[in-house]
């Protein structure tokens, strides 16, 4: 058993497994009373020798993982010197104390506690589809063309200009033609990543709470503070 006297009220309990289980709502005689749960609570009243570390600042670890915590039967105060009446339907409970001169009264209330927990809202799918279309452009080209022209001419003519032979001249042109090729290229990337933001997300639930009551029948005379009156609304 671990120094129990170290626990304080508030503090953080996790399992074997470092997952948290709760928070200490109350130090019995011999057990931890943790209230689990958001929305929901659900009691549970660990005995001491199910403690197996509680460091200085009142961490406390268990024996057991988180998930094994709803299978140990802790729905239920451990009988051995218990002394501590537990209502585990009403939080909100009154205990009067014996002080030296007299008797004291307290009060308790429920209050709202919240925890989050991640878990997956959703995902993005980013894929790549193959779409077709067509291109046209227009490519400059270049082709020889032949021009006839004729000159008149006022000469003697020469021997070879007398030989009437036939004779013919041949002229080769030339021209472009386009050939058209296909080359993939890389032209755009995605980037993905990923932020994180903050907002809020509000919670509200039905709480219970104690108010004093002093009721005066008969010649009482006495002293007292004002009662805080500030939930009569």
């Amino acid at each position: 058993m671990q120094n129990v006297t170290q626990i304080q009220t508030g503090a953080t309990v996790v399992g074997s497994d470092d997952q948290k289980v709760g928070e200490v709502a109350e130090v019995g005689p011999n057990y931890i009373y943790v209230r689990k749960g958001l929305i929901f609570p659900k009691d549970l009243f660990i005995p001491f020798d199910e403690i197996q570390s509680v460091d200085r600042d009142g961490y406390v670890m268990l024996n057991v993982t988180k998930d094994a915590v709803d299978t140990m039967g802790w729905d239920t105060v451990p009988d051995a010197g218990s002394t501590t009446d537990w209502n585990r339907e009403a939080a909100a409970t009154s205990t009067g104390v014996p002080s030296e001169d007299g008797t004291r009264l307290t009060r308790s209330e429920e209050q709202l506690r919240a925890e989050t927990r991640r878990e997956q809202a959703g995902e993005v799918r980013v894929g790549k589809d193959v779409v077709e279309e067509r291109q046209a452009f227009d490519v400059p080209v270049e082709r020889e063309e032949v021009e006839i022209r004729r000159h008149p001419v006022d000469r003697p003519a020469t021997a070879d200009d007398m030989a009437y032979q036939q004779d013919s001249v041949r002229v080769p042109v030339t021209a472009e033609h386009v050939e058209v090729t296909k080359e993939p290229r890389v032209v755009e990337e995605l980037e993905i990543d990923k932020r994180r933001v903050t907002g809020t997300e509000r919670v509200d639930d039905t709480v219970r709470k104690e108010r004093f009551d002093v009721d005066r029948q008969g010649d009482v005379r006495g002293t007292a503070e004002p009662l805080d009156t500030t939930d009569e609304a």
